[in-house]
């Protein structure tokens, strides 16, 4: 009877951990909020130099990312809960630059599936408008000349 007492509490926390461990590889759910991923592609010219792209928001620093040709950096978040939520990124490919929002809480049609798309191309930067095998790029900006 002793050991019973305790091994069932080993058991149990065993069991619970195991279970929180599972969870945390799912992919996230959030609470009365939406959840987003955003994807940033690399297709620029195969042996061009890379795209560096450095991206955050107001609560999450992502950090510094270097993309080779067909690359894709994806990240996913929920939206907070007054619907505010801002992320941008700074692109950089050899002597071109272009910061820019990816993410715009007030985007939705954009990302009306949950799922923003960007892709570097070397005439400028696309978006979107679409998922899956229906994914339709539209140009969206051109690449700055980086000063200095």
């Amino acid at each position: 009877m002793r050991y019973t007492i305790v091994y069932i509490p080993l058991f149990l926390l065993f069991t619970w951990t195991n279970h929180i461990r599972v969870i945390a590889q799912e992919k996230r759910t959030c609470f009365a909020t939406y959840r987003y991923e955003i994807h940033v592609i690399n297709n620029l010219p195969p042996k061009s130099a890379p795209l560096v792209i450095h991206c955050a928001s107001g609560d999450d620093d992502l950090g510094n990312h270097t993309l080779t040709y067909k690359q894709d950096y994806h990240w996913d978040f929920c939206e907070n809960f007054v619907f505010s939520t801002l992320f941008f990124c700074h692109f950089r490919w050899g002597t071109k630059e272009k910061a820019l929002e990816v993410f715009n809480a007030h985007w939705r049609k954009r990302c009306d599936d949950g799922y923003c798309y960007w892709e570097a191309r070397n005439d400028g930067l696309y978006v979107s408008t679409g998922l899956n095998e229906d994914i339709y790029f539209k140009k969206y900006v051109d690449w700055q000349n980086r000063k200095g």
